[in-house]
């Protein structure tokens, strides 16, 4: 009886822009490449599915979605967003709740 081995490696790619990915898939496939031909005798291969992409490819479209937002975060208060110095608590956590009431009703005022 032939015993066979696997190992799957499943690596999340993520870039603030697409031609950040695009380099990043290629490095993946050349060092798939490389691997492959340093161990001809092993199987590998490589299944890209793109997944989702940052949401500033989306957005850049509907600026709107991105003023109400900041907006309704400045009606909520709140600081660091997406910073080094991040950080989150019970009364952020109340502050975010308030940031979507706020968001919602910036929506419902400008429709």
């Amino acid at each position: 009886m032939i015993d066979v081995e696997s190992s799957n490696v499943k690596i999340l790619l993520r870039d603030f822009d697409i031609s950040g990915l695009d380099a990043k898939e290629k490095l993946l496939r050349d060092m798939v490449a490389q691997t492959a031909a340093k161990f001809p005798e092993v199987k590998i291969t490589i299944d890209i599915k793109e997944n989702y992409k940052n949401m500033k490819e989306v957005l850049k479209n509907y600026p709107e979605l991105t003023n109400n937002a900041m907006e309704a975060a400045k009606r909520a208060g709140g600081g660091n967003f997406h910073g080094k110095l991040e950080y989150n608590s019970r009364r952020g956590l109340e502050k975010s709740t308030e940031t979507l009431v706020h968001l919602v009703q910036i929506f419902a005022e400008k429709s």
